[in-house]
């Protein structure tokens, strides 16, 4: 009899272990692009073919947005003295998102303000102080009113750059996080240089944790693991652009406001073929022309 239960036992932990889930694949990627640092974990029986792609379709995006590769779209439309330029759709929809973007914070986000962040060195890493007369000048080709998007074509005035470096990071994420959806992926985590997206939870179904690092010494200020466990979707955790896009649109104030911040993330094809070269209020986007203020900051994060 105890043989026969022992024999039992033994066959009903064969059969357990037998059922048990394999552990998901982990695959990594750390890498420079962006003009930043990223770093992504996957989790997936398919996670590395999956993370690689999502690299690559990051390092294609660097390559349409970034500011100092010949090659690029923005190096084309800063370098076309005033002709038009026909870009990719992605690009197109990035700067037609931060033209809103600019319009709504009245130019406190500008992406036309990179002629004066060069001329303070901040993107050859060659530090500088330039002379108020030269601040001046370059102040006066800042102004993202000026900015004419008809489709997948773009134009500026001579003398005129853009940087789309604030916004970039933040779409890529979104599109990096897709890809690794695509791959089958349901959990990782992705920090591309400072904008973290997680898909998911970890693979032990626990929160992700996350530090926020203290700039004055050593340690952390800070870690959450609340808001991103709250969620039962993928997001990150200030939530994903097209979801901030579509909540704000909720709370419009008028409804032409409410329909175009509905549209405006992810910038559809339809939205962005209006008829006409795309207009925007002066007053809200020449802030930083009319005042003659200095900010290094202006753009946001350059992507070179």
């Amino acid at each position: 009899m105890k043989r026969a239960l022992c024999a039992l036992l033994c066959a009903l932990l064969l059969t357990l272990c037998a059922c048990a889930a394999p552990e998901p694949e982990e695959a990594q990627a750390s890498f420079f692009a962006m003009n930043t640092y990223m770093t992504m974990t996957a989790y997936g029986a398919n996670a590395q073919a999956a993370v690689d792609r999502a690299q690559a379709r990051i390092e294609a995006l660097e390559s349409l947005w970034s500011v100092t590769q010949e090659g690029s779209d923005i190096y084309a439309v800063n370098h076309a003295q005033g002709q038009p330029v026909a870009v990719h759709e992605e690009t197109a929809a990035l700067l037609s998102f931060a033209l809103d973007m600019a319009e709504e914070t009245g130019g406190a986000l500008e992406p036309t303000f990179y002629p004066v962040l060069a001329a303070w060195g901040f993107t050859a890493d060659a530090h500088r102080v330039p002379e108020e007369a030269e601040l001046a000048a370059l102040l006066e080709n800042v102004d993202c009113a000026r900015v004419r998007v008809q489709g997948e074509t773009v134009q500026l005035d001579p003398g005129m750059m853009l940087d789309l470096g604030a916004v970039s990071k933040g779409y890529a994420g979104d599109l990096a996080a897709q890809a690794l959806r695509e791959g089958g992926v349901e959990s990782a985590l992705l920090n591309l240089g400072g904008n973290v997206q997680a898909i998911g939870a970890r693979p032990d179904g626990s929160p992700w944790r996350l530090e926020l690092r203290n700039p004055f010494g050593e340690g952390a200020w800070a870690s959450s693991s609340r808001r991103i466990a709250r969620s039962s979707r993928p997001g990150t955790m200030k939530t994903t652009l097209s979801q901030r896009m579509e909540r704000s649109a909720g709370t419009s104030s008028t409804p032409k406001r409410a329909a175009r911040r509905t549209a405006a993330w992810p910038p559809s094809r339809s939205w962005r073929k209006r008829g006409g070269w795309a207009t925007r209020s002066p007053r809200r986007c020449s802030s930083w022309a009319r005042s003659g203020r200095r900010r290094s900051g202006g753009s946001g994060a350059t992507s070179r």
